[in-house]
């Protein structure tokens, strides 16, 4: 027979849409959440997303009658008529840029770019008033200023700090997910997308109860190469 394998970028495409899309619909979910960091393995779980949203309008316009039906049960309009992946998008993801002083310009910009690209109802949230209590909390505790290394810190206090972060991040991401259910008038909840890869998770390089959390990981045997 004359025929030829999909790459194997494309079988990870599809592989990982199929199932996010199978999970969505299986659960009663509304859609996913992502807290996008402006990095390469948010951005990547993003498109993850989008590619599972450029298939379901294909197969929306088609005609699979039993797409079209799960998509506007999961969706919440029983007439649900997309013109366009994007469209589908806005309704099944939702993103937050989640940034602090220390985050960089050019980080919020590309996650900013990336919502507005794929079209996800998208929010950035400063975590530094949170963060503040945190620490000020500590203070009161121990008597320890908590500062990073690059401000007179130990590294210590460097890795204390990172942590609290990406744990506050952990919560808001689970809290964004429910509350961005309500404010969009679904019936159902967001699943949480974590975005730790495999050289990450195989050296031990992320925060307990971080960014490492989620519902579902797409990107969990991906190394950073892949």
């Amino acid at each position: 027979a004359n025929f030829q394998f999909d790459t194997w970028e494309k079988q990870i495409l599809m592989a990982s849409s199929s199932y996010l899309w199978d999970y969505i619909r299986k659960t009663g979910a509304a859609g996913v959440f992502i807290p996008l960091s402006g990095g390469q393995d948010s951005g990547l779980t993003a498109l993850f997303g989008y590619y599972m949203c450029m298939r379901l309008f294909t197969y929306y316009k088609e005609g699979a009658a039993d797409v079209t039906r799960h998509l506007r049960r999961v969706i919440g309009i029983p007439d649900f008529d997309p013109k366009s992946p994007s469209e589908i998008a806005h309704h099944l993801l939702v993103t937050a840029y989640m940034g602090t002083a220390e985050s960089s310009a050019d980080s919020r910009k590309r996650a900013t770019d990336l919502a507005k690209f794929i079209n996800t109802d998208h929010y950035e949230i400063d975590m530094d008033t949170i963060s503040q209590e945190i620490k000020s909390l500590i203070t009161q505790i121990f008597k320890i200023d908590l500062k990073f290394q690059a401000y007179g810190g130990t590294m210590m206090t460097d890795i204390a700090l990172q942590c609290i972060t990406a744990r506050l991040r952990m919560v808001m991401s689970y809290l964004l997910a429910q509350m961005a259910s309500l404010n969009k008038k679904k019936t159902s909840y967001y699943l949480v997308l974590s975005c730790t890869n495999l050289d990450e998770t195989v050296t031990g390089y992320f925060a307990k109860y971080g960014a490492s959390s989620g519902d579902l990981n797409l990107m969990g045997t991906l190394s950073k190469e892949e």
